[in-house]
């Protein structure tokens, strides 16, 4: 039986604790893999040119840039 690619993930939030909390649990799943995790937008949207994920998990309320602007230019890129 052929096995899946995991879901590849990045994790999105200023917090610490929450994004390692996340990232930690995202990852005890076999089919998930937690590929990047970022603390602000703009270092999310680098994550996601470098790392390609197929899901993003979002914190909305980012210190640089909102994390709906954020979404707004990842999705651009997904697009292109």
């Amino acid at each position: 039986m052929p096995t899946s690619k995991p879901i590849r993930i990045l994790v999105v939030d200023d917090h610490f604790m929450v994004r390692m909390g996340l990232s930690s649990s995202l990852n005890v799943e076999t089919d998930i893999e937690v590929v990047a995790a970022a603390g602000d937008g703009d270092a999310a949207i680098e994550a996601y040119r470098t790392h390609q994920p197929s899901l993003v998990m979002m914190d909305l309320r980012l210190p640089d840039i909102s994390g709906a602007d954020c979404t707004a230019v990842v999705w651009s890129a997904m697009r292109n």
